[in-house]
């Protein structure tokens, strides 16, 4: 059975994307705005995409980091347990009603439960094919979770982009240790994204700090914003929302 309607979009980053790989996730909850997308926060311990202004759209998915499996105290897995945990995803996957998109913020080294419980629900039998977005931050080791994450899961069942989204830096490092997995990733039909620099970064660690049921583009009309700033924060909102919108298609 072939599902083609639906489209999962994953947005991921192992430590050091920091608050980089859920500001992704909200990015591209900012160019789904016009469409029918459900999102799910896997990260038990700070459900930042949970608590933000898309709240209402999104539903809890707390994952064990480990992608270990509920147990009964005999040893056997608690399949009950282990379905009322992947319920949400499943009934997202079969029910014609629910929305077309759904949109998953992975937590910090859960890429494998995630992937693990989409196995659990048959996504890959049906045909589809998630598309995981990785934040990259410049350094040797991002580029060897990227390398590591497709060697691990490879290409015939996911797309994968790169996504440089650390708002001030440069990617001098990444690109240079990345060079190989980037052009597999673009060979398999992949994309790099990289969301504009924003001239005042001071501005984006405003917007976190605020309050987190704020929007990118609501933020605009924070009190404690003089004019210059909100024109700068919305010239900025508008370029990064355009670069990110390729990652949805």
């Amino acid at each position: 059975m072939k599902n083609p309607e639906k489209k999962l979009i994953l947005c991921s980053g192992e430590k050091g994307s920091g608050p980089y790989k859920t500001g992704t996730t909200l990015l591209v909850a900012e160019a789904l705005n016009n469409r029918n997308w459900v999102g799910f926060d896997t990260d038990e311990r700070n459900p930042s995409f949970a608590t933000s202004a898309c709240s209402a759209k999104v539903k809890r998915l707390p994952m064990t980091k480990d992608g270990s499996q509920p147990l009964r105290p005999d040893g056997t897995v608690d399949w009950d347990r282990l379905d009322e945990m992947i319920e949400p995803l499943g009934l997202w996957l079969m029910d014609t009603k629910q929305p077309e998109i759904a949109l998953i913020d992975v937590g910090a080294n859960g890429l494998r439960p995630v992937i693990s419980a989409l196995e659990r629900i048959g996504v890959f039998d049906i045909g589809l094919k998630p598309v995981i977005n990785f934040v990259v931050y410049d350094g040797t080791d991002s580029a060897g979770l990227l390398r590591e994450a497709c060697d691990q899961y490879g290409y015939e069942f996911f797309t994968w982009n790169v996504v440089k989204n650390s708002i001030s830096a440069t990617y001098e490092i990444f690109d240079a240790a990345a060079e190989k997995v980037v052009a597999d990733i673009v060979g398999h039909g992949g994309k790099v994204i990289e969301i504009p620099k924003i001239v005042d970064a001071r501005l984006y660690t405003r917007w976190r700090e605020a309050d987190p049921r704020v929007s990118m583009v609501d933020f605009i009309n924070d009190p404690g914003l003089m004019m210059a700033a909100r024109l700068r924060w919305k010239a900025w909102v508008s370029a990064a929302i355009g670069a990110i919108e390729p990652i949805i298609g």
